[in-house]
C-alpha cells in the first residue's frame, strides 16, 4: 500500500528503512526528493498525505515541535528548512481537510548538531508516524437521524470488514456465556467456546473454593494446548499435553523439567482471567471490553429489576438454534425497529399497539416498549414503577453488539446473534420461565412463527444489498431510532484505531 522512489545513490540508513516500514503501515507515500528530476540540495524525508481525516489537530504537532526546536539545536518551524511544515491544508473528497506535507531532517543531519535532539527526533517521527495512521474505515452516521444514512452496503458484503469486526467490535465488548447452573457447585469448572466459528475463543467458567464464578482461558501457557475437555469437579487445572499445574483460579502451579528455565515462572504463565458480571443468574464475560457492562445491567434494571430474576428457571424444550443465510448485522437491525410489524408480524400486529409502540435510546443498549392492545397478558407492574398502569405487553432490551433480552410476563427469552460468515448466521433462542402459566399468551407465545417471519425478510434484504444500484438508505425518525443507534455505535468502533 506504499512504496518509494529512490535513487540508489544514497546510502539506506536506519532512518530511511524505519521509514519505509512505516509507508507500508500508514499507507502513504514516501519519496526522496534527491530521486526527483529536480533534487533538493539537502536531502530530506518527505511524509505526503494521501488520504484519511488527520487524527489530531496540526496546532498541536506544531507545539510539538517548536518544543524540541529550543533543545539546543538549530532548528525552527515554518521559517528554517531543518523542519518543515507547510500549512497546506488540501481537501479531501470536499469534505476533510488534511495537512502536508512534513518534512524533517535525516538523522545524520540533525545528529552532527546535537545528538540530544537527535534522539528526541526519533522519539517524535514515531509519535507522528503512529498519529497520523489513517484509520482503514471511515463510516458516517449522522447523530441527527432525520438527516443521516444507513450504513453502506459495502459494511455488510465485504469480508474485510466482516473479519475486522472481531477485533473491533466483538473483543471490546460483552458476550453472554450462560448462568450459575453451568458451574453448580465448589470446584466445578466448565469448558465452552465463545461464538465458535467466529472469535472461537476457548474459555473454562470455574467456580472456586470460596465460591467465587471466575472465567479463565482454556488455553495452556505453555504450548497452547485446550486445558479442559469436559465438565466436572476439579481442584486443579493440570494440562494433559506436558503436565503444566493451576489451580483453578488460574494460577501457575508447576511444570515439570523447567528448573533450569530463567525467569519463570512470570504473571504471563497464570491462565489469563477474563472480567465476568452476574445479573441475577445470568453470565457475562468481556475479552478487552471499552465500557462497563455494570451500567447496562444497571439500566435494565431500571425496568425489570422488578422481576425476581434468581427464579427464572432455564427451560430447554423452549430454547432452539437457526440458521439464517444472512449478514448478522443485518439481523440486528430487523429487531431493533417495530417499523415492520404490521406488514411482517400479523399475528403480532393484533396482540401490540403499534401506534404506541415506543424506543428509548441509552449508551450501549436501547428498548424498545410494546404495549398491548388491552390489560391482558401484560405485565402486573408494582405501583413505583416508572410504567405503572401501562399495559406492557413485553420489553426488549438489545445490547451492543448482539445481544436481545425479550422479558414477557412469563419470564425472559434470550436470542444471542452469532456471526458465522459474511452470509451465515447463527441465532440461538434460550428461554428462562417464571410463570408457566403464562407461556403461550400475549405477546410471548409462538415465538418460532415470528422468528421464521423474521428470516423471510432478513435473508431477502441480504440478497438485495448485493444489488450494485443500492449504496445505502435513510432512517425513519419516528420508527428507527434503534438502527440508527445500532449503526452510530458500529461506526464509531469500526472507525476507532
Amino acid at each position: 500500500n506504499g512504496f518509494i522512489t529512490s535513487s540508489g545513490k544514497k546510502k539506506l540508513n536506519a532512518l530511511t528503512i524505519a521509514t519505509a516500514i512505516a509507508a507500508l503501515f500508514t499507507q502513504h507515500e514516501i519519496q526522496y526528493p534527491h530521486a526527483t528530476k529536480k533534487p533538493i540540495k539537502s536531502p530530506k524525508i518527505i511524509f505526503e498525505y494521501r488520504y484519511g481525516p488527520p487524527l489530531f489537530p496540526l496546532s498541536i504537532l506544531l507545539k510539538l515541535l517548536n518544543i524540541l526546536a529550543k533543545i539546543r539545536a538549530p532548528v525552527a518551524v515554518n521559517n528554517h528548512p531543518k523542519i518543515l511544515i507547510l500549512p497546506n491544508f488540501p481537501k479531501l473528497a470536499g469534505k476533510t481537510k488534511i495537512p502536508a506535507p512534513i518534512i524533517l531532517p535525516t538523522t545524520k543531519e540533525v545528529a552532527a548538531n546535537s545528538p540530544i535532539f537527535s534522539f528526541c527526533l526519533v522519539i517524535i517521527k514515531i509519535y507522528i508516524s503512529l498519529l497520523i495512521m489513517p484509520n482503514k474505515y471511515n463510516y458516517n452516521i449522522d447523530p441527527d437521524i432525520s438527516k443521516s444514512e444507513t450504513l453502506p452496503s459495502s459494511f455488510y458484503k465485504d469480508p474485510n470488514v466482516f473479519e475486522d469486526i472481531k477485533s473491533k467490535i466483538f473483543l471490546k465488548s460483552w458476550q453472554w456465556i450462560g448462568d450459575t447452573e453451568l458451574v453448580p457447585k465448589k470446584n466445578y469448572v466448565y469448558p465452552l467456546t465463545v461464538l465458535n466459528k467466529y472469535l472461537s475463543e476457548p474459555v473454562i467458567i470455574s467456580r472456586t473454593d470460596d465460591n467465587d464464578i471466575i472465567c479463565l482461558t482454556n488455553v495452556c501457557t505453555h504450548r497452547g494446548n485446550i486445558m479442559v475437555l469436559e465438565p466436572g469437579e476439579m481442584k486443579k487445572l493440570v494440562c494433559t499435553y506436558h503436565g503444566r499445574r493451576f489451580d483453578n483460579e488460574g494460577n501457575f502451579e508447576y511444570m515439570p523439567e523447567f528448573k533450569d528455565a530463567k525467569n519463570f515462572p512470570r504473571p504471563c504463565d497464570n491462565l489469563h482471567n477474563f472480567p465476568l458480571r452476574k445479573w441475577g443468574e445470568l453470565l457475562f464475560i468481556g475479552f478487552n471490553p471499552v465500557f462497563d457492562f455494570n451500567k447496562v445491567i444497571n439500566k435494565m434494571s431500571e425496568r425489570v429489576g422488578f422481576l425476581p430474576l434468581e427464579k427464572f428457571r432455564f427451560d430447554q424444550s423452549l430454547s432452539k438454534d437457526f440458521k439464517i443465510d444472512s449478514h448478522w448485522a443485518l439481523y440486528c437491525d430487523n429487531y431493533l425497529e417495530g417499523f415492520h410489524i404490521p406488514f411482517v408480524h400479523k399475528g403480532l400486529n393484533e396482540i401490540l399497539d403499534y401506534q404506541n409502540y415506543k424506543t428509548e435510546v441509552y449508551e450501549y443498549c436501547n428498548l424498545q416498549i410494546g404495549f398491548g392492545e388491552d390489560d391482558s397478558n401484560v405485565f402486573d407492574l408494582p405501583e413505583d414503577h416508572i410504567d405503572y398502569g401501562k399495559n406492557i405487553a413485553a420489553y426488549y432490551y438489545w445490547v451492543f453488539p448482539n445481544m436481545m433480552f425479550n422479558f414477557y410476563p412469563w419470564g425472559l427469552s434470550i436470542n444471542i446473534v452469532k456471526p458465522i460468515s459474511n452470509d451465515l448466521t447463527k441465532v440461538s433462542f434460550r428461554s428462562y420461565v417464571f410463570d408457566k402459566s403464562k407461556l403461550n399468551q400475549g405477546a410471548g407465545s409462538d415465538l418460532q412463527k415470528v422468528e421464521e417471519e423474521d428470516e423471510f425478510v432478513v435473508q431477502n434484504v441480504h440478497i438485495g444489498l448485493k444489488s450494485s444500484f443500492y449504496k445505502a438508505g435513510r432512517f425513519s425518525p419516528t420508527k428507527e431510532q434503534g438502527v440508527h443507534h445500532f449503526h452510530n455505535l458500529l461506526s464509531v468502533f469500526m472507525n476507532s484505531n
